[in-house]
Formats: structure tokens, sequence, C-alpha cells
């Protein structure tokens, strides 16, 4: 028997080198009919991982129970030890629950391992969310977990630039636009217009040429994985729901102040930071990315540049997200030459992004269309605040 497991050693080897796989049958193809049974036998007969991992969790639990039962019985023996602190007890009750609690948590780490797992991926380039904008994207940098907020004044286009994302996002990723105030019906019209270069009006009168129809019609055929989900009255229990159920990897919410709370008593701040805190932990707990759009404050005119402090109803909005993006257009003075075509234009300002950089894309946003593009010169940086100050004091 030695010499045919040397045998089935040296076909195997033969095997791997020609980069067949290695089963009974290519072994045996190679060698006998006798090897192949001896092959066959040893596959059967071999535990699988599933069975090794069960006789693994046997052996772990059953030395769990020992240590306990020898903390039990020093627990007992010092309780009825009058003398004994009751802090010194609950230490060993506690130590107790750890033995017994013997799967490991999720959410702690040891720093030497993680070293060692840095160390293995050094060189591999860490992955944003790319949103078909592609310098937009690079500039940003929103991590595959970040939770990301677009703030706008109403008919500026944040939905229709929404949308944009996820017609790309959609091609490779399955995508879920929960609307809290448009119909589907809507939006579908707002995605044709974008997809298949009809204006939107005349999508909404159904006045369509025979070369519009078709061109819908072919639009309309390319596959996306994308679920509109009409989320009137959603709390962010259900969003999170919806997206577990559907194995959601990108959400975009339409929009965060109108999320509602099981708490009929709380105010609007409440509400909304809740919905903020919660869509902020989901992004870490499922390590997926959700994007929420968000009104600003009503004295904030849609021709004025935006900060974070201007998002409605909660500061707790800031804080949590990882990019803030705002869409405004601008003013007179920034269009000093092409006034005429002031409402095409827009800025898409990156006010904060942990990641990237922050400051101003120039857009052209064809509303016929509902569709956006870069324009200009594409790309003009902000300072960092700290930076400035930091200049001040090395010069002064």
């Amino acid at each position: 028997i030695i010499d045919e497991h040397r045998l089935i050693f040296s076909t195997a080897v033969k095997l791997f080198n020609s980069d067949i796989d290695i089963t009974p049958q290519t072994v045996g193809g190679k060698t006998s009919d006798e090897i192949f049974k001896i092959c066959k036998s040893m596959v059967d007969l071999t535990p699988s991982s599933v069975e090794w991992t069960g006789v693994w969790e046997l052996i772990k639990n059953s030395a769990a129970i020992d240590r306990a039962r020898e903390y039990i019985d020093q627990i007992k023996t010092d309780a009825e030890n009058m003398s004994t602190d009751i802090d010194f007890l609950r230490c060993k009750a506690e130590k107790l629950v750890g033995i017994l609690s013997n799967k490991r948590r999720k959410n702690v780490f040891d720093y030497n391992e993680l070293q060692i797992e840095y160390i293995q991926n050094l060189g591999t380039p860490r992955k944003f969310v790319d949103f078909g904008i592609d310098k937009f994207s690079k500039t940003a940098r929103c991590p595959q977990n970040g939770f990301v907020v677009i703030g706008a004044r109403p008919s500026v286009g944040k939905t229709a630039l929404a949308l944009q994302f996820c017609r790309h996002l959609g091609k490779s990723l399955r995508v879920g636009f929960f609307s809290l105030e448009t119909d589907r019906k809507t939006i579908m019209d707002r995605l044709n217009a974008a997809s298949a270069g009809v204006p939107l009006e005349k999508l909404q009168d159904g006045n369509l040429t025979p070369l519009e129809l078709e061109h819908v019609i072919c639009a309309a055929r390319q596959k996306l994985n994308f679920k509109i989900y009409e989320a009137s009255g959603y709390t962010p229990e259900q969003i999170r729901s919806d997206i577990v159920k559907d194995r959601i990897d990108i959400a975009v919410i339409d929009y965060l102040q109108l999320i509602q709370n099981t708490n009929k008593k709380y105010d609007e701040y409440e509400r909304v930071s809740y919905a903020s805190t919660f869509l902020k932990n989901t992004t870490t707990e499922l390590n997926m990315p959700i994007v929420a759009l968000s009104q600003l404050n009503r004295n904030v005119t849609k021709y004025e540049e935006p900060d974070p402090s201007d998002l409605r109803a909660s500061g707790q909005i800031e804080q949590d997200a990882n990019v803030i993006l705002f869409l405004y257009v601008p003013s007179d003075d920034e269009l000093n030459y092409d006034t005429d075509h002031q409402d095409e234009f827009r800025w898409l300002k990156i006010a904060k992004a942990k990641e990237g950089k922050l400051g101003k894309f120039k857009m052209i946003f064809e509303g016929k269309y509902q569709l956006f593009r870069l324009g200009w010169d594409y790309f003009t940086e902000i300072e960092n605040e700290f930076d400035v100050f930091e200049q001040e004091v090395l010069k002064g």
C-alpha cells in the first residue's frame, strides 16, 4: 500500500503542475481502476471541514465548562467566607461570564493581529465608492462604509444627482433608492430622461416621436441592480430591515428629514438626530455606504454657498457624516460672463471629507435631461481652516 500511496502522490504532483484538478477520476485515469478505488475511499472517509469545525466547537465548549466548574467552586468557597470583599466576588463572577462566552467579539481586535493583517495588505490600494464622476469620486474618497450627505435647496437638482449616482452604481452593485417623498413613476421619468436622452417634459406629457420612443425602449433594456422603495413614513429600522432583507450594497435616501420615528414625542431635532446616528451606525455594522439627501435651513437661498451648519434640523448630521456635499447655483458675480445660462450651472461643494480633499466642482446641470456633467476648470480646492491658522502662526 505504501507504493500505491507514492504513486498517488507523484501522479497528483504531475496533475498539479499541469494545472489539472486533482480528483479520484483524474488520478485514476492516469494510473489504474484500483488506484481510483483507493482515492475514492479516501475522499469518502476524510472528514469535511464542516465536521472538523463541529469537533472544534465541542472541544472549546468542553474546555470552557471545565474552567467554569473551577471558578464556580472558588466563588462558592469565597462567598461562604463572609470576610471576602464583594467587589472581589463580582470580578470573579464577571470572569466566569467571560469563560462561558467563549465566542470572539466581532468589535474587539488584538493590536498585534491587526499589524500582521496590515503588513499583509501593504501595497493594496484602498477602495472608495465610485459615483460615476471620476474626478469627483477620487477627490471625495468616500470609504466603502461611509455615510454621505448631500444638501441643497429645493429644485437645485439633488434628487437628479442622487439618481445619476444610482444609475452608475447599479451596473455593479445592488442599489436601494428609498424615496420618502417622490412616487416611483416620477422617479422613472427622471431616470429615463437621463438614460434615453429624451426631454423630461415630453416623457411626462407622453408626447414622444417614434425615434424618442425607440430611445426609451433601448434604455430600458439596460439591466441594473436597482430597487426603488416608496418609503413614505419609514423609520430608520424599516430602512435597515429592507437593506438586510434585499442584501443591498449601497442605499440612497431621499431625504433625511422625512424619516419618521416610533417615538411620537420626538421633535424634529431629536427625530433627525436619531435617524442620522442610526444610519451612520448601519454603515459600520453592515460595512456598506449610505447616501442621504438633506434639506437646508430656510434662510439659505439656492445662490448662497452653504456650510455644514446649514443642514436642517440637526447638528448631529455634520458629526455623523464621512462626506458632506452641497449643491447650489453660482451667484451673478461668479458667472459675470454667462448670466443668461445661470440656472444651468451648479457648484458641487465638498464641505467635509475625512479621507479626501475639500473643494468645489463646477458642474453643468441639463435639467431637461436630469443629467449632471463637469464644467469649466473642474476643481477649486478649499484650504483647511487648521492649515490656514497654522500658516498664520508660522508667519507671525
